[in-house]
């Protein structure tokens, strides 16, 4: 039998600060050459931020057809593809999603997969730019990949155009999304 999983807890900055500084001591006390050292806390620090904000980014996961969990994947998908009439093949969403670090059942985030799309492009094209937007959201105001709690699912990621929700490529109405909590909202431009 499976232990059950243990609720997500974000870590605060200063254990993030705190668990960054003491990397980055450990390093240099461990390199004789200063350059060497450098380097080497770079890269602790660089992999050390990789983890906190792993840790601090609600991954998405719900798939429809329960094979792999690429739900950000194909939102970014989406966007592209009604921003730039550009359609995207099954096999770069999925590439995508490996490229952002998600796996068959993990999901990724929406910056992850945002980052990849920028550094590894998609249907050949890379965001311009893409930000998170704060406050409130007004109903088709502009496009939006948003992020969703669901309340019987998985977190789930949509495009939203127009006062329409994208998702697996079907539009639907938001209200279809009964009772969902829109918990963050990019803006991409391709």
């Amino acid at each position: 039998m499976k232990k059950p999983k243990k609720a997500w807890k974000p870590k605060s900055a200063a254990a993030q600060i705190a668990a960054h500084k003491k990397s980055v001591e450990a390093t240099r006390k461990r390199d004789a050459h200063p350059a060497e050292a450098k380097a080497k806390a770079v890269k602790a620090a660089r992999a050390t931020l990789a983890a906190a904000r792993k840790e601090s980014v609600k991954v998405r996961k719900w798939s429809p057809d329960g094979d792999v969990a690429l739900c950000s994947a194909r939102a970014v998908a989406e966007s592209l593809r009604i921003a730039l009439s550009v359609p995207v093949s099954d096999e770069e969403v999925l590439a995508l999603h490996w490229a952002a670090g998600g796996d068959d059942d993990a999901g990724a985030s929406l910056l992850d997969v945002l980052t990849a799309a920028q550094a590894h492009g998609l249907g050949g094209f890379r965001p311009q730019r893409f930000e998170c937007v704060a406050g409130p959201l007004h109903e088709g105001s502009e496009r939006l990949v948003l992020g969703l709690d669901l309340p019987l699912a998985e977190p789930h990621a949509v495009l939203a155009d127009c006062g329409r929700w994208w998702s697996w490529r079907e539009r639907y109405s938001p209200d279809v999304f009964a009772g969902a909590v829109i918990d963050e909202a990019w803006t991409v431009t391709w």
